[in-house]
C-alpha cells in the first residue's frame, strides 16, 4: 500500500539518492531523485542541524557552571561547618582532660554557644556528679572477708533483686584483683566506659549458693537487723529443698521468688510462695523417689496407707536386722521378686490360692 504525503512528512525520512529529508523535494525522490535541484535544500538541512547542536552544547555548558558553582558554595558551607565543629571538640577535651576514664561523645550537629557566667565551670555539674557517683561505686567494702563493690551493697540494701552470682566469693576476688583481662569499651547513656570481659563463675550447688547468701544476709542484717529470723527461714527453705529436688530447679525459684520480692513493698522472705514453689519444684526435678515396697507409692513403709491391722513394717537405714514378722506376707514374692529367699522375714504365701 502506497504511503501518503502527510505520512511521508510525519516521518521525516531522507531520500536514499541525496541523503536529503523528503519534506525538502519538489520531484520525485529515491532513484529517480534530481540531485541538482535538491542540492540547496540539503545544504540547509545540514547548516540548520550544526546550529542547533551548536545551540544545545552552549545550553549544557551554562548549566554544567552553574551547577559547578553550586556545588563549589555547598562544599565551602560543609567545611566550614566542619571546622567549626572540630573546634567545638578540641575545646570540650581541653575542659575534660582531668576526667581519664569517663568523657562525654559530643554532638556532630553545630550548637549554639551560650556564654556562662565567669565565675562557674565550664564542665556541666551532671558530668561532675557522674563522675563522684562512679568514684564512689568503685570502692568496696570488706564483708566477711571478701571485697564487696558499694554499687551491689546500695542495690541490696535497697531492696533490689542481686544475682547471687555477684556476691560468690570466687568472682568477688577476681574482679578485685586487677586482671590481665581484654579491656572492652562499652557506651553508657552518651558515655564511654572501659570495662574488664569477666570470667563470671556460676552457682552449681548449694554450698556455692550459701557461701553468696552468707554475704547477702550480712548486707541486710546491718541496716536491718529484725530480718534475721524471716531470712534464716528463707534459708531453711532452700536447704531442705535441696534435700529433694535438683540444684537447677532450686536456683530458677530463688531467682524468681527473689524478682517477684523486689517489686514488694514490704518484702518477706519467711513467707513461702506456694503456687510458685509448686510450679517451679514438681515431680520431674525429684532427686531420688521414695518407693514403697508394700503399694510402690512414693512415700515409706512407716507412712503406707496399706499396712496390717497388728504389726506396722518399719523402714530403716540402719543395719540392725528386723524382727520377724511372720503374720504379714511379702509382697515382693507375689511377682517373684523377693530376693531374700528362705531368709526373709515375711511370709511368702500366694494371696490367691493361699500356698
Amino acid at each position: 500500500m502506497a504511503e501518503s504525503k502527510s505520512d511521508i512528512l510525519e516521518a521525516g525520512r531522507k531520500c536514499s539518492k541525496c541523503r536529503g529529508l523528503i519534506r525538502h523535494h519538489i520531484g520525485p525522490h529515491g532513484t529517480k531523485c534530481d540531485f541538482e535541484i535538491q542540492k540547496e535544500y540539503r545544504d540547509q538541512d545540514v547548516e540548520v542541524d550544526v546550529t542547533n547542536e551548536i545551540l544545545e552544547l552552549k545550553n549544557l555548558m551554562e548549566r554544567m557552571m552553574i551547577s559547578n558553582e553550586t556545588f563549589k558554595q555547598d562544599v565551602k558551607t560543609e567545611m566550614e561547618s566542619m571546622k567549626h565543629e572540630i573546634l567545638q571538640i578540641k575545646s570540650r577535651s581541653n575542659d575534660n582532660n582531668d576526667i581519664p576514664s569517663t568523657f562525654s561523645v559530643p554532638s556532630m550537629s553545630p550548637k549554639k554557644v551560650v556564654p556562662s557566667a565567669p565565675a562557674k565551670s565550664s564542665i556541666p555539674v551532671m558530668t561532675e556528679t557522674k563522675v563522684s557517683t562512679e568514684a564512689d561505686e568503685s570502692d568496696t567494702s570488706m564483708i566477711l572477708d571478701y571485697p564487696v563493690p558499694q554499687k551491689t551493697i546500695k542495690a541490696v540494701k535497697s531492696g533490689k533483686f542481686v544475682n547471687m552470682i555477684d556476691l560468690l566469693p570466687a568472682n568477688l576476688v577476681n574482679d578485685y584483683n586487677e586482671n590481665p583481662d581484654p579491656i572492652i569499651l562499652t557506651l553508657d547513656n552518651g558515655h564511654l566506659r572501659q570495662q574488664h570481659k569477666r570470667k563470671v563463675k556460676t552457682i552449681t550447688s548449694f554450698n556455692q549458693w550459701l557461701s553468696a547468701w552468707s554475704i547477702y544476709e550480712c548486707i541486710l542484717i546491718e541496716q536491718n537487723p529484725i530480718l534475721y529470723s524471716s531470712l534464716i527461714a528463707y534459708r531453711t527453705l532452700i536447704q531442705e529443698a535441696d534435700k529433694k529436688f535438683h540444684w537447677n530447679a532450686i536456683n530458677l525459684y530463688d531467682i524468681k521468688f527473689r524478682t517477684k520480692l523486689a517489686q514488694s513493698p514490704s518484702p518477706k522472705f519467711d513467707k513461702m510462695d506456694i503456687t510458685l514453689y509448686v510450679t517451679t519444684l514438681d515431680a520431674t526435678c525429684v532427686k531420688n523417689t521414695i518407693r514403697c515396697h508394700r503399694c510402690s507409692g512414693d512415700h515409706k513403709v512407716s507412712n503406707c496407707p496399706f499396712q496390717t491391722s497388728s504389726t506396722m513394717a518399719q523402714t530403716s537405714s540402719s543395719d540392725t536386722k528386723q524382727k520377724a514378722d511372720k503374720d504379714e506376707v511379702c509382697n515382693n514374692y507375689q511377682f517373684g521378686n523377693c530376693k531374700y529367699g528362705t531368709n526373709c522375714y515375711r511370709m511368702h504365701k500366694c494371696n490367691g490360692c493361699g500356698t
